[in-house]
């Protein structure tokens, strides 16, 4: 069993670079002539940049081209995990992780209390088609951060998905399955 709390979970969130891959490149048509360094005046110091002079050549849009080989599929899918008539937990803490199921590489996660008996979860764009995956949480009964025998678990499992996934679990402690802690 692993002992690394749910803040250990969610300190492993944060990615690098933007979601649509092309890091963050500017795609104006604007152009910024001259170079900040070159001093144009008769004193020591550097010049300040020049202004931004807009291009008037227009922006040819790009031909896609076609390919027929097979591409390897992208994340594109959502996940989305709420749970009912937990009030027996009302202010605990629920943590969720979803892992792929090839290889348990961590897809996503996130933490929450347990509100009016219910929780909520969405992770949109995180699941890869025809992959399967595994979407484990448990409630922090005893409040030591970490997923243990006093907590409450459950593991499910995805099949390879071809859409958005919607899970609707409600509350029965006759469910719980302590493999949900590997994920923690």
């Amino acid at each position: 069993m692993r002992t690394l709390g749910w803040f250990g979970l969610v300190l492993g969130l944060g990615a690098c670079g933007d979601k649509d891959g092309d890091d963050a490149v500017l795609e104006t048509g604007t152009t910024i002539e001259g170079d900040a360094d070159t001093d144009t005046d008769t004193d020591s110091d550097a010049d300040t940049d020049p202004t931004p002079t807009t291009s008037t050549t227009p922006t040819t849009p790009t031909t896609p081209t076609t390919s027929t080989t097979p591409t390897t599929p992208t994340a594109g899918f959502a996940v989305e995990l709420a749970g009912s008539a937990f009030d027996p937990h009302e202010g605990q803490t629920l943590v969720v992780a979803v892992h792929q199921a090839m290889g348990f590489a961590f897809v996503a996660g996130d933490f929450a209390p347990v509100t009016g008996g219910q929780f909520a979860f969405a992770f949109p764009g995180v699941l890869v088609g025809g992959q399967g995956y595994f979407v484990d949480y448990f409630v922090d009964v005893n409040g030591d951060n970490r997923c243990n025998g006093a907590d409450l678990m459950w593991h499910l499992v995805v099949p390879p998905v071809t859409a958005d996934v919607v899970i609707a679990d409600v509350y029965d402690p006759a469910t719980i399955d302590i493999q949900a802690c590997a994920a923690f």
